[in-house]
């Protein structure tokens, strides 16, 4: 008798090869959005028009509960973020977006997951004042900051007059913690935000106490000694000439730390810093963050975007805008993979998931469009039973009733080429979970008709600190790899790091730098071991102290006279932004 493995059931309707929809929303809704967050605001996408169409054609198309957040013209379309309730994405799904759509993807955060379930919640705030118009900049160099909690009445925030260096602030949550001072962002319509005459009466009317200011705020990101803000803005050092707008992104997307999930939320904080940019300008962008998923390729949707945001800043509005952006600290981690096929000859990824995760895993495929349908087949751990993965279907196993296992394999061709998505249920029941899959090695079987490269990229697992659900990030290996490995043992983290481990949200576009980490070693400076490479990777800018690497850098706590190490390339970000506003001109060293 055979031994009984996986049943994978195709229980949707097959795509077509001229589907547009994001299989992620495709999966998100077969689930009933089990796994993210929707029910504040609905969902938040990024939006490619197709060349031609204007920003009009698609808000004559949105329903009445569907907005345009913000716009741009790029060099060759328009780009854009947008709110979508429920209904229209369930229509966007099954019958498709509008025709003026090119492409576009879904910024789903993940679930709130916390153990503790007596947590009241917030009290409802006020509504706040909408203002359509903020102060504009004046100064020649304008940083921006996104991030997470700003200490704008930090000491060494203040300039001369006693006035904050911090020009805007606007926290995007939906539930901002800025008190009833905040305004309502026109035209963004969420979250709210403070300018610097308002910060400076706060600190004013405290007396100047920081932490006073703050409690009678209730500006909680600052009740901790250590905030990564706070750290960033230690190491970038504004000065009084320069002015400073800080993004502070939304809790919920900065613990998914997904490209689709941030994308919306940092491209509109960066129209809002253009809004109030001086012509002939430099606006230069800290974004100390990354992503493991894919496709890691300047065709991408955030790729195209951002571009395009760099060439309307420069065409429109005069301004020359730089982002700087950490390559990660993935290169150790095994988080990626590159499976090399030739024509009819199977290979194997292993997909290795570690037992006691409570959160959900997913897995990206992408191979160019030459490779054509690739033969697909899945084994569990502990099964010799290979089972067939279906193009153009959304498959589950064992059945819906318990989706242990979702593949979404479309047949559309986009610019970066196909690619499928698999996500996983937990290794370990949590609270209010129905079950578990197994853990151990999951194997995905590849053939092709032709030669090329298949790349697999692991989404970003958080541990799971302060009563979050325990999450284990789990492992990629080539089956070549494998049998390397366990030959020479695990990599240790003095290993060299792998190639190809590049943060999801670096882009080899014009105006963007990526900030590695740098050690000394005999002489030389080399990349250290969780500084992510790869070829699609711009110039680095930035060198790290040797003493620093066993400990972090040095920098600011919440409040004055309290600091903190970090370590990562988070903490590179800050100071090849300072590197590039030393070095004469304003080209990248």
């Amino acid at each position: 008798m055979s031994e009984p493995g996986p049943s994978l059931h195709g229980d949707t309707p097959a795509w077509h090869a001229s589907d547009r929809v994001d299989p992620y929303l495709r999966v998100a809704l077969a689930m009933a959005f089990a796994d993210h967050d929707v029910t504040l605001s609905g969902l938040a996408l990024t939006f490619e028009l197709v060349p031609g169409q204007s920003v009009h054609a698609l808000s004559d198309a949105l329903q009445s509960h569907d907005h345009v957040r913000s716009h741009w013209q790029g060099e060759h379309a328009v780009f854009g973020t947008a709110w979508l309730s429920l209904p229209s994405a369930q229509r966007w799904c099954w019958q498709g977006p509008p025709a003026c759509i090119a492409r576009f993807e879904v910024g789903m955060p993940w679930r709130d997951l916390r153990e503790d379930t007596t947590v009241p919640p917030p009290r409802p705030a006020p509504p706040l004042r909408m203002r359509a118009h903020r102060a504009r900049s004046t100064a020649d160099t304008l940083w921006v900051v996104m991030d997470h909690g700003c200490p704008f009445a930090h000491p060494a925030l203040r300039r001369g007059d006693g006035q904050t260096k911090v020009l805007h602030l606007w926290d995007q949550a939906p539930a901002p913690e800025l008190g009833e001072t905040g305004h309502l962002p026109w035209p963004w319509g969420y979250g709210a935000e403070m300018d610097r005459a308002e910060m400076t009466r706060l600190m004013r009317a405290a007396d100047g106490d920081e932490a006073a200011c703050y409690a009678r705020m209730g500006y909680h990101a600052l009740q901790r000694r250590a905030v990564h803000g706070a750290h960033v803005l230690g190491l970038l050092q504004p000065q009084d000439s320069e002015d400073l707008v800080f993004i502070q992104l939304p809790r919920a997307q900065l613990q998914t730390l997904s490209r689709g999930a941030l994308a919306p939320a940092v491209l509109d904080g960066a129209m809002f810093a253009l809004s109030v940019a001086a012509p002939q300008s430099r606006v230069i962008v800290n974004l100390s963050l990354e992503a493991y998923d894919g496709p890691h390729d300047d065709h991408s949707l955030w790729s195209c975007a951002l571009q395009a945001l760099v060439w309307h800043a420069r065409e429109t509005h005069r301004v020359d805008w730089t982002w700087v952006i950490a390559a990660g600290n993935a290169a150790s981690m095994k988080v990626n993979a590159a499976v090399t096929l030739q024509p009819h000859r199977p290979q194997s990824l292993i997909w290795r998931v570690p037992p006691g995760s409570e959160h959900v895993a997913w897995l990206e495929l992408w191979w160019p469009e030459t490779l054509g349908t690739l033969s697909v087949g899945l084994t569990a751990p502990g099964q010799t039973a290979m089972v067939q993965i279906g193009a153009g279907a959304l498959t589950v196993w064992p059945n819906s009733a318990f989706p242990a296992c979702w593949v979404a394999y479309p047949q559309a061709v986009t610019a970066c080429g196909r690619c499928l998505l698999i996500r996983l249920a937990p290794t370990a029941a949590g609270a209010g979970q129905a079950g578990s899959v197994p853990a151990g090695d999951w194997t995905l079987h590849l053939k092709g008709a032709a030669a090329g490269t298949v790349r697999a990229y692991l989404a970003r697992i958080w541990q799971g600190p302060a009563g979050h659900r325990r999450g284990r990030q789990g492992q990629l290996w080539a089956e070549d790899a494998v049998a390397q490995e366990q030959r020479l043992g695990l990599q240790r983290s003095e290993s060299l790091p792998r190639p190809d481990s590049l943060s999801g949200l670096a882009s080899h576009v014009d105006g963007v730098v990526v900030a590695q980490a740098m050690r000394w070693q005999a002489g030389h400076q080399v990349e250290t071991a969780y500084s992510g490479r790869g070829p699609a990777r711009s110039v680095s800018a930035h060198v790290c102290e040797e003493t620093g690497l066993l400990h972090g850098l040095r920098s600011w706590g919440a409040l004055a006279g309290h600091s903190v190490r970090m370590n990562g390339t988070s903490v590179a970000v800050p100071q090849a932004l300072r590197a590039l506003v030393s070095a004469k001109g304003r080209a990248p060293p």
